[in-house]
Parts: structure tokens; sequence; C-alpha cells
């Protein structure tokens, strides 16, 4: 099933050199965060290091960020939902934007994004 979502992400990358246009990778709905960040390194992605910012996880007792350092904020109340940074192969900043659960809803570009 890995497979699929890496053939998946590949898909949206335009081909090419380098300098070549990239698309933001897309995964489909509640996709497995653990499943797409696999996929996200095959394509030469690199996490993001947010292990400096302070009030990342506003509840202490979260154990999210300590397994995943990408993690730029989860917040403790209502939908619950994560933000987490990604540095693409061309320097783009995107974030993946998960559940509570850690279930994949949505990437956007967030810097260097022209």
């Amino acid at each position: 099933m890995r497979l699929r979502y890496i053939v998946l992400a590949l898909a949206c990358i335009a081909p090419g050199a380098a300098g070549a246009a990239e698309k933001l990778p897309s995964f489909p709905k509640r996709t497995l965060y653990d499943d797409a960040k696999s996929s996200l390194i095959a394509l030469g992605f690199k996490p993001a290091d947010m292990t400096s910012v302070k009030g990342r996880c506003l509840d202490d007792q979260d154990t999210r960020c300590a397994h995943y350092p990408e993690i730029e904020i989860c917040y403790p109340t209502g939908k619950a939902q994560c933000q987490l940074l990604w540095t693409t192969p061309s320097g783009k900043v995107i974030e993946i934007e998960t559940t509570e659960d850690l279930k994949v809803i949505g990437s956007k570009c967030r810097a260097n994004c022209s």
C-alpha cells in the first residue's frame, strides 16, 4: 500500500531537470501521515526541524511533538489539527496539515513558492 502513495506522490512532481516547476504533493484524504512522510522522503523532501519552536504542542501531555520534529504546531482543542513543515528539493517550504490522529487533510506552500 505504501508503494501506491509513493507512486501517487511521484506523479504530482513535474518530471525533468532541476529547476522544473514543482507541484505540491497531494495525498488521498485521510492518508496516514507516516505513509505520506515515507513518500516525501522518497521524493527527496526534507522534514523541517521545528524542535526549537516554543509551544509547538500546547498540551504538555501531547507526545506527537517528541515523535515528529517537523511539527510546527498541534492544537489541543477543537479539531486538534497539526501542521508539519517540509522543504522540497528546490527549497520551497510546504505545510502538511493533519487531523488529531495524524491523517493528512491537506498541503500548501508556505515559503519560496514562486
